[in-house]
């Protein structure tokens, strides 16, 4: 996971706001259990996509995991009544909440 997380900062440093590779790092950086910087990418990723339903659902698990289970929840709902399927992906990852 920490050569993925350094292929994503190579690829953003390139190019800060490609949405799909600040996407893979905040879902990274939820693997590594790095979970205020992967709210923040999440944050950016939703700023350039606001459709992103698997972004909303990753920022939904790792605001629970800091404790703001309000927002998790919210951020959660907001992806499955987009795409009720999402946690699916998640957990095909390894990543469930």
């Amino acid at each position: 996971m920490e050569r993925a997380l350094a292929d994503c900062n190579e690829g953003l440093r390139v190019d800060p706001n490609h949405a799909e590779m600040l996407d893979s790092r905040a879902f990274t950086e939820l693997k590594l259990k790095l979970y205020d910087a992967a709210i923040a990418d999440y944050d950016d990723v939703l700023k350039l996509a606001t459709n992103k339903e698997e972004s909303l659902y990753g920022r939904g698990l790792a605001k629970r995991a800091t404790g703001d289970k309000p927002g998790g929840d919210a951020d959660i709902e907001a992806a499955l009544k987009s795409r009720c399927d999402v946690p699916k992906d998640f957990e095909k990852w390894g990543v469930t909440p």
